[in-house]
């Protein structure tokens, strides 16, 4: 019998709200940078890249439904294009 609990793999635990906030920037992301449901190796990226940046604190998911003007980049990651938003890291006052 395993032990369940321990787990090699990251976890996330999110509430219903910010689960729903999440998917509204995952949807406004792909929007904005012209990623289409077809695509479904760019949506996966773009998942993945999301919630690498939530599970840094680097995405504020209030901003989720305002468009953002930041400029993007294209970048290769384990085999993978990845297209990535540039954002000023500091604290916005």
């Amino acid at each position: 019998m395993s032990n369940l609990s321990q787990s090699n793999h990251p976890t996330c635990i999110v509430t219903p709200q910010e689960l729903a906030l999440i998917k509204r920037k995952f949807d406004c992301t792909c929007e904005e940078l012209g990623v289409f449901p077809e695509d479904e190796s760019a949506r996966r990226s773009l998942g993945r890249a999301l919630m690498a940046a939530l599970a840094r604190g680097d995405v504020d998911l209030e901003d989720a439904s305002t468009p953002s003007s930041a400029a993007t980049e294209t970048l290769r990651f384990e085999g993978e294009e990845l297209v990535v938003a540039i954002v000023d890291p500091r604290p916005r006052h």
